[in-house]
C-alpha cells in the first residue's frame, strides 16, 4: 500500500512539476531572431530593422538579386519570422512617375515625409520615388524613376511611422549609390 501511495505522490508532483514548468516556458518573452550583420544587398544592418520585426525563433531571408534589366524591372527582399513575412524591402524601376501608384495605402492614412520626391508613411510601411538618371558608367538606361517600399509586420505597440522615415532615407541612398544615379 505505500509503494501505492509513494507512486502516486511521485507521479502528482511530476504533474506538478510539468504544469509549473510549462507555465514558465509559456511566459518567457521571445525575441527577434538573428539576422546576418548586413542582409538585403548590405542595406540593412540588425540593429535598424530588428526594432520592427516581430519576435520569433527563426528568421529565414528571402532575396532577388539587385540588378535590374529590360526584363527585370524589380528587386525584393523579404525577411520571415517562424514563416511569417516580417520585413520586405522592393525598388521597381518605372519610366513614368505616374505609374507609381501607392492608393492601396489610403486606408491607413499616411503621412507625408520628407524623403525622396514624394515620400509617405504609414503604421506599418513607408514609400518614396525619386528621378535616377543614369550616369556614365551606370549601364544602360532601363527606367527614370525608382520606386522604394518598405513595410513591416510589426507588433501594434512599435512606432514605424517615426523610424521608418530614416530607414527609408538609407534604402534610398544605397539604391542610388548601387545604381551609380546621377
Amino acid at each position: 500500500m505505500r509503494k501505492i501511495a509513494k507512486a502516486m505522490a511521485i507521479t502528482s508532483a511530476s504533474m506538478i512539476l510539468a504544469t509549473v514548468t510549462a507555465g514558465c516556458s509559456e511566459g518567457e518573452t521571445k525575441s527577434v531572431p538573428k539576422l546576418p550583420k548586413k542582409f538585403c544587398w548590405g542595406a540593412f544592418t540588425p540593429k535598424e530593422v530588428s526594432p520592427l520585426l516581430p519576435a520569433g525563433d527563426k528568421a529565414t531571408l528571402r532575396m532577388d538579386s539587385f540588378h535590374f534589366s529590360e526584363r527585370v524591372r524589380q528587386a525584393s527582399c523579404r525577411v520571415y519570422i517562424d514563416g511569417n513575412q516580417g520585413f520586405d524591402a522592393v525598388a521597381r524601376l518605372e519610366d513614368t512617375k505616374d505609374l507609381i501608384e501607392w492608393s492601396s495605402w489610403d486606408p491607413a492614412d499616411p503621412d507625408p515625409i520628407d524623403v525622396g520626391e514624394k515620400g509617405i508613411v504609414r503604421d506599418n510601411g513607408a514609400a518614396t520615388y525619386f528621378a535616377c538618371k543614369p550616369t556614365a558608367n551606370s549601364g544602360p538606361s532601363l527606367g527614370k524613376y525608382l520606386e522604394l517600399r518598405i513595410e513591416v509586420r510589426a507588433s501594434p505597440d512599435k512606432n514605424e511611422r517615426q523610424t521608418m522615415p530614416k530607414l527609408l532615407e538609407k534604402f534610398m541612398t544605397f539604391t542610388k549609390d548601387k545604381l551609380k544615379c546621377a
